[in-house]
């Protein structure tokens, strides 16, 4: 979806993972995406379209959501990926999310 000007709507993943059509990093383009990331077609540098915190200098075992919320851990949208992912973690492996928490820390 683009709006009326022609830009791009990054609130919309399609839009954000249509920004990366040049990527050639890691992490993967979906990933990025789907941590609220689109690509600012400067080197490796990404920015949240909410918080507009930009990161670069992406290793092969970076976790886009992890190093969203340690770069900008007051971003509400990644705040609530990471409720969603911890929850969704924690119902089918009883294991910990990307925060570190206990299983059914989010669940209050």
């Amino acid at each position: 979806m683009c709006l009326e000007d022609g830009a791009a709507d990054y609130t919309n993943f399609e839009d954000r993972l249509l920004s990366f059509h040049s990527w050639v990093g890691v992490p993967s383009a979906v990933e990025l995406a789907n941590a609220g990331f689109f690509y600012t077609h400067s080197g490796d540098t990404v920015e949240c379209f909410y918080c507009k915190v930009r990161i670069n200098k992406w290793e092969a075992s970076d976790v886009p959501l992890a190093e969203h919320l340690r770069w900008s851990s007051r971003c509400r949208y990644a705040r609530l990926l990471n409720r969603m992912a911890c929850l969704k973690i924690n119902e089918t492996e009883k294991t910990y999310c990307v925060c570190g928490c206990s299983p059914g820390a989010h669940l209050i």
